[in-house]
């Protein structure tokens, strides 16, 4: 997948990783900047006390100073990325509920009568053709007794061989 704006393509599982050249020239930036500062007040001194004490605070400075710069250009590369990914996230949901809305459509109007069944044999979903063949609600009842008015389950149950993977589905 490729994010615009957010350093390298990242294919699909592949994790968040800066743009380490941009950040480096901001760190090497940052540290010529400061040290042209420091340089030019270490000049100004002639006290050779004050001048080494000066030269170790600009080495400090400038690493602290840095590391803030960089860190705080890869919060902007990462915040740029999080919401590049919250559209991706975004536009991946919407699709998917346009399918799940396509296939409700698809299902519904189906003249054949279809079930969804759990492990149990509970009737988790059926459209509205199995429901007028089978009379009424069929949600929630055991498919042996919506389908067959049985109490116990059928002896060669074609669901549970179906939902084993052993077996054809139910006609």
């Amino acid at each position: 997948m490729t994010l615009q704006g957010v350093g390298d393509p990242l294919p699909d599982g592949a994790r968040w990783r800066p743009n380490v050249w941009q950040l480096a020239w901001v760190g090497a930036l940052t540290i010529f900047v400061v040290f042209a500062f420091w340089e030019g007040l270490e000049r100004q001194l002639l006290d050779g006390a004050a001048l080494v004490r000066l030269h170790y605070l600009r080495g400090g400075l400038a690493s602290v100073l840095t590391a803030l710069v960089v860190g705080l250009m890869a919060q902007v590369q990462y915040s740029r990325h999080a919401r590049a990914l919250a559209g991706v996230l975004t536009e991946r949901t919407r699709q998917a509920l346009d399918a799940q809305m396509l296939l409700q459509v698809v299902v519904d109007n189906t003249p054949s009568g279809l079930m969804i069944l759990d492990r149990e044999l509970t009737i988790v979903r059926a459209n509205p053709a199995a429901e007028r063949l089978h009379g009424g609600t069929l949600a929630g009842a055991r498919c042996f007794q919506a389908m067959a008015g049985r109490s116990t389950r059928c002896l060669s149950c074609a669901a549970l061989a179906t939902l084993d993977g052993v077996g054809a589905a139910c006609a």
